[in-house]
């Protein structure tokens, strides 16, 4: 297992099948000095640009579409607006289209373990569902709701790594499937989706156009803002299909000439770009703007939706900002702080999610014997969080006290490194096999031995 460099990228599904990779992270070396909140930095120091990339989506129905949906999808299915060419849909009833998790003895049998009842596919050995969300797992809590967003992936035979068929699932947990995004071969609308505020942001690039189409659509009120933008006068790269930050508008770009980063607007139809790289990972977003990670500062940033920009913490020389995480409820943020020559040694911190400065607490401290082991992202719910330390051993953690207890995922499966879902009794963490993520372990830790 590598371990984790000071260059990441966000993986984002793409076109063809592929994988789009938007670099937020630069190549430039050049040291910036952590300053106090910066100024707002709009494009070209004017105003927000309207309709400067705009195209109206609601002047009329698109074209006939020109693919069908696959037979293998249940329900009814629209396009949307202005992908009308394309293969994808989104389900018109939901709960008609994709069943809610349910779950099943883990084979072989054994004591405090479930698996995901893959409903939707019966080939052996092919990959089955993936994480697919901004917030790096697939697990989304605010409001006191909780939510799950996953892809199903239908393969074409057993053991095959091609797919006829892929399905964006957000579920509600202990209340149902809410949305369900349909996409077919040959994939060319390179759609990406995130949850937040109750609202899911879609994004979609097709293939050989430099027009990104943009969408908010409320799970309560079946209501939806869209918009369509051309990117060209933006110096938007043609495979950057922005990645949706939620909260009903707001959408992320990252370009190679000035402005550097830009943000979009789906409901004002705005753009409005900050002059300057800042190579954030990492975003979570919240109803006022973004806690991030910027990079190139090894520091954690807060952005306002206005692009002001407030430099929160710098951790001490020697050590690299890893992987936070934002529990909105509790309005607290954690991370990793890695040792910068020995990654297996990492701290986990805890601090209120103040815009504007962090008090950080040290939840745990971790040494995993190895330079070449770390720590995998974390998930949080309440009181608890949850990371991989090897492919089958999870920690959790009790954030309130530092008590921590590891659980095993049991052999002969392969655990995915990464936990997915943590509360109070069970983690859900995937099964890797095959050609990817076959299903998804439900495992009971309440019980398991505490380390020290």
């Amino acid at each position: 297992m590598a371990a984790p460099t000071k260059t990441l990228t966000r993986t984002l599904l793409g076109a063809g099948g592929s994988f789009v990779l938007l670099a937020w992270a630069s190549c430039e070396t050049t040291t910036q000095t952590p300053s106090e909140p910066d100024a707002a930095l709009p494009l070209d120091a004017g105003t927000p640009k309207k309709d400067a990339g705009f195209l109206d989506l609601d002047a009329g129905p698109g074209p006939d579409a020109a693919y069908t949906v696959p037979s293998v999808f249940r329900g009814d299915w629209d396009p949307l607006p202005g992908l009308e060419a394309y293969p994808v849909w989104t389900a018109r009833n939901p709960t008609a289209s994709a069943t809610a998790l349910h779950w099943k003895p883990c084979t072989p049998a054994t004591a405090g373990c479930e698996e995901l009842d893959v409903d939707w596919s019966s080939a052996p050995f092919s990959e089955h569902l993936r994480a697919y969300s901004n917030e790096s797992t697939p697990f989304y809590k605010e409001g006191g709701r909780s939510f799950f967003i996953y892809q199903r992936e239908f393969p074409v035979a057993e053991g095959s790594s091609t797919t006829f068929g892929r399905q964006t699932v957000v579920e509600e947990i202990g209340v149902g499937i809410r949305f369900v995004l349909g996409e077919a071969p040959p994939f060319s609308s390179g759609t990406v989706a995130t949850l937040g505020g109750g609202v899911i942001g879609l994004s979609s690039l097709p293939r050989a156009t430099r027009r990104a189409h943009q969408y908010a659509y409320n799970v309560d009120t079946n209501s939806w803002d869209h918009a369509e933008w051309d990117l060209a006068p933006f110096g938007i790269p043609e495979d950057d299909l922005g990645i949706p930050m939620s909260y009903g508008t707001h959408f992320s770009h990252v370009s190679g000439t000035a402005p550097r980063t830009t943000l979009s607007d789906v409901r004002a139809k705005t753009m409005f770009g900050i002059p300057e790289r800042r190579d954030w990972v990492n975003q979570k977003p919240r109803a006022d703007g973004l806690f991030a990670i910027n990079q190139g500062l090894n520091r954690i940033d807060f952005i306002d939706w206005t692009g002001k920009v407030s430099s929160l913490h710098t951790p001490p020389a020697g050590w690299d900002a890893y992987e936070i995480k934002l529990d909105r409820d509790s309005n607290t943020l954690i991370w990793f702080e890695l040792n910068h020559s020995n990654p297996g040694r990492a701290n986990l911190y805890a601090s209120p999610a103040n815009a504007a400065t962090l008090t950080p607490r040290l939840v745990r401290s971790i040494d995993l014997g190895d330079p070449n082991k770390y720590p995998s992202p974390a998930v949080m719910n309440g009181d608890f969080i949850a990371y991989g330390i090897s492919q089958n051993e999870t920690e959790i953690v009790r954030m309130s006290t530092g008590e921590t207890r590891r659980v095993t995922i049991p052999a002969p499966a392969r655990g995915g490194f990464e936990p997915w879902y943590v509360d109070e009794n069970v983690i859900w963490e995937p099964e890797v096999a095959g050609y990817g993520m076959t299903t998804m372990f439900r495992v009971t830790w309440k019980n398991a031995p505490i380390v020290p």
